[in-house]
């Protein structure tokens, strides 16, 4: 099961479609807030994380995920930015805006990892 967390309706959607396409299970939240409750809740496998959520920071749930795949997505090209959200633990950061190929990249790699 996969986790969606973004703040941009369109790419929940997306997120989704693509996702039930290949044969996965797809949950969203808009809010850091309805995050944390369907992370508390269910068994997701993977995360993947806007790095800005409203006001909010992606970085906020990633306590919540130790035993989870987390992936951000953003839209920043500067690599020290990237880096950061790795070294806080991601397996990928895809820069928006992404193809369907990037897409299942990541999901490829995060399960790979688990």
């Amino acid at each position: 099961k996969i986790l969606f967390v973004d703040d941009e309706p369109f790419i929940l959607r997306f997120s989704q479609r693509f996702c039930k396409a290949v044969g996965h299970e797809c949950v969203t939240a808009q809010t850091v807030e309805e995050a944390e409750k369907i992370i508390k809740a269910n068994g997701i496998d993977l995360a993947v994380f806007d790095t800005e959520i409203g006001r909010r920071k992606g970085f906020e749930l990633v306590g919540l995920c130790k035993e989870v795949g987390l992936s951000f997505i953003g839209s920043s090209t500067d690599a020290t930015y990237k880096y950061q959200w790795l070294d806080l633990g991601a397996l990928y950061f895809l820069e928006k805006p992404y193809r369907k190929s990037e897409f299942n990249a990541m999901i490829e790699a995060s399960q790979k990892k688990s």
